[in-house]
């Protein structure tokens, strides 16, 4: 049904065609002047075409033995109770790995682990990956590895395996700018065979795999120094 047109109103009546060449007609009533009606593109902000983010109403979850929230991995102060290989440093909610020749790991969770969600800080300082394990095996050979790769300008989540013969298969590369000396909030949800990563709380990896049913996490660092900030975890 037509409807009264406002003032500063005005139609535009085109042609529409099918595959067939059969034509409809199709009207478009735009406004001459105002913004009750959608914006010009120039005017919505650079960040509103943007995927889906984390937001703060995730916090607190739910779950079949009630509510779930937040764990901080540096409870007390120091280094003491953290499964830690190699060279790290700890200052207030800040962990420093300096690993300028090798690999070093802060070792997190449990290996019947499945359903969990990290949130850290990190900036990278040297190197050229920041790498986060999860669903790790209980001899820690296999897993899987949200890696940033500063060569590439990408952020992968890849499958692991010391055993095989490229050792690292990469899943999901989404290019991504990591610059070195900027921290990253980084939010990375394993649920099930679904893992999803966001960075800046915009998504960045979305990928489903069956490779590693459990395992807990990892903060790693190869051939790197890095900063990571207010580690903290929570089992779904």
């Amino acid at each position: 049904p037509r409807r009264a047109l406002d003032h500063d109103e005005v139609i535009l009546t085109g042609v529409r065609r099918g595959d067939g060449g059969h034509g409809g007609s199709v009207s478009l009533a735009l406004q001459a002047g105002g913004h009750r009606g959608p914006r010009p593109i120039d005017d919505v902000p650079s960040d509103s075409y943007a995927g889906p983010t984390v937001s703060d109403y995730r916090d607190v979850v739910w779950g079949m033995d009630g509510e779930t929230g937040w764990t901080d991995l540096l409870p007390g102060s120091g280094l003491a109770g953290l499964r830690t290989k190699g060279k790290w440093t700890r200052d207030g909610d800040r962990l420093v790995v300096d690993s300028p020749k090798g690999a070093a790991s802060l070792d997190a969770g449990d290996p019947d682990w499945r359903n969990y969600e990290l949130d850290v800080h990190l900036t990278p300082e040297t190197g050229g990956n920041v790498q986060i394990g999860f669903r790790r095996s209980e001899d820690a050979l296999r897993g899987y590895v949200l890696d940033f790769l500063l060569g590439w300008q990408a952020i992968a989540i890849s499958w692991a395996d010391r055993d095989a013969f490229d050792g690292l298969e990469k899943l999901s590369v989404v290019d991504h700018e990591i610059v070195r000396g900027r921290e990253y909030h980084v939010r990375l949800c394993v649920r099930d065979a679904s893992f999803t990563s966001y960075v800046d709380g915009r998504l960045v990896n979305q990928l489903t795999d069956r490779g590693q049913r459990t395992g807990g996490f990892s903060l790693t660092a190869w051939q790197a120094r890095t900063v990571y900030r207010r580690p903290r975890y929570r089992r779904l």
